[in-house]
């Protein structure tokens, strides 16, 4: 993932050149080929910081069904205060057709509706 063409809140701590900052407040939006001009290799510090910070849960997962046939059923996570675990979606078939409906709605609304 690069972030080399987009704009970023700047970091407290990362100093940049006093011609660069001006009089930019700490909340304000610096676009990252400045930082990047200022240090080149923030990017990549930046992505390894974010990596090295990141924490993964699974939302969604598969489960067989019938191993003959290869069935898979779908489930996703739900994170009601009453449900807190996995819901049926009552879909079934192949995972290569399963992943080909669902996986596009991971990130939307579309994935809290499918239950």
């Amino acid at each position: 993932m690069s972030r080399r063409c987009s704009s970023i809140p700047r970091p407290a701590g990362i100093g940049l050149p006093s011609s660069t900052t001006g009089s930019r407040s700490t909340s304000e939006s610096v676009p990252i080929t400045t930082l990047c001009s200022a240090r080149p290799d923030l990017a990549e510090q930046l992505e390894a910081e974010e990596e090295r910070y990141a924490r993964y849960m699974p939302v969604l997962r598969f489960i067989l069904l019938d191993a003959a046939q290869r069935l898979f059923g779908a489930q996703r996570m739900c994170y009601l205060g009453s449900i807190d675990g996995w819901l049926e979606l009552g879909q079934t078939g192949s995972v290569a057709e399963l992943a080909r409906v669902l996986i596009p709605t991971l990130g939307t609304e579309q994935f809290y509706e499918l239950w």
